[in-house]
């Protein structure tokens, strides 16, 4: 791990598309901002597996339709009558 001192307003390149920038330093915790391509996916590490595991069940209602090979509004019955339970 390279640990590096960064005072406020002081940045860390990593590669040529993602600075990390230190907004604010208190007693409270560093704050940090992050320029990085929108393709580039950003999360706290506590949030990453939660997330991770919720991406594998995000579709949207269209998509869950098609897969079911039925309507929007049907597959939105389906759902409510399994979430009623």
């Amino acid at each position: 791990m390279l640990v590096l001192s960064r005072k406020v307003n002081e940045s860390i390149l990593i590669g040529p598309h993602i600075r990390i920038t230190a907004v604010r330093i208190s007693p409270r915790g560093v704050r940090l901002g992050v320029e990085a391509p929108q393709s580039l996916p950003i999360l706290r590490e506590e949030l990453s597996d939660t997330a991770f595991r919720m991406s594998c069940q995000l579709f949207t209602l269209a998509e869950v339709a098609d897969l079911l090979g039925t309507t929007e509004a049907k597959t939105l019955q389906l759902w409510n009558q399994q979430n009623e339970k």
